[in-house]
């Protein structure tokens, strides 16, 4: 008598062989997607560094527009961004730690996108000294 695989034995083995092609496949699309935010977060950062530096240089040309704080709705690539950035004097807690002629000042910078259902957000604070107006 002869061995061999019967129909049940076949189509649950091939059952089970779909099912594991279909959680590869899957995990590859997501990896894909993974990849894809990776990207915008790694160009979102860039973004922000250059508006960063624009401002600083807005800052050394005129401190007063650049106090008032900076909004800029702006597309890149196709994408819908939105820039803010606010500033607020550094309060310190003894007088003999400030000098008049140089203070200090936070930066809270926040760029925004949205790209089809996916929200992002990428925030950037630093510390400028306010430019002695010539």
């Amino acid at each position: 008598m002869k061995k061999a695989f019967t129909l049940i034995e076949v189509m649950l083995s091939v059952s089970i062989l779909s099912i594991g092609l279909v959680l590869i496949l899957q995990a590859f699309a997501q990896s894909f997607n993974i990849v894809r935010i990776s990207k915008n977060n790694l160009i979102a950062t860039l973004i922000i560094g250059n508006k960063m530096a624009e401002a600083q240089i807005q800052a050394k040309e005129d401190w007063g527009s650049f106090e008032s704080g900076i909004g800029e709705r702006f597309n890149f690539e196709g994408i819908k961004c939105e820039w803010e950035m606010d500033i607020s004097p550094v309060e310190w807690e003894s007088e003999e730690m400030v000098d008049l002629d140089e203070v200090l000042n936070e930066i809270k910078a926040s760029l925004y996108w949205k790209e089809g259902k996916r929200k992002g957000v990428i925030f950037l604070d630093t510390f400028m000294r306010k430019y002695a107006e010539e």
